[in-house]
């Protein structure tokens, strides 16, 4: 479950752990990466057809509002 903060304008953010593409910055959800990923230290992204090294990223949902990462948080409203 992330962490949940408020930013400078009072829109409630929550902090979610996220691998990133290092070729096109696509993001993946913990969950969505399998433990053979995790344990090679390689990961596939299923956007840009690419592997790369596994790059781990902390970021608030409030970032992906206009990015089609298809982040969902577990519990989250659909309010971001």
């Amino acid at each position: 479950m992330g962490t949940s903060h408020s930013s400078k304008d009072g829109i409630q953010s929550t902090l979610v752990h996220v691998h990133a593409c290092i070729h096109c910055g696509h993001m993946r959800q913990r969950e969505e990466v399998d433990g053979r990923e995790v344990g090679s230290g390689v990961l596939h992204c299923h956007k840009c057809n690419l592997d790369g090294p596994l790059n781990v990223e902390i970021r608030g949902t409030t970032e992906f509002a206009s990015e089609d990462n298809g982040l969902q948080t577990k519990g989250s409203s659909g309010q971001r």
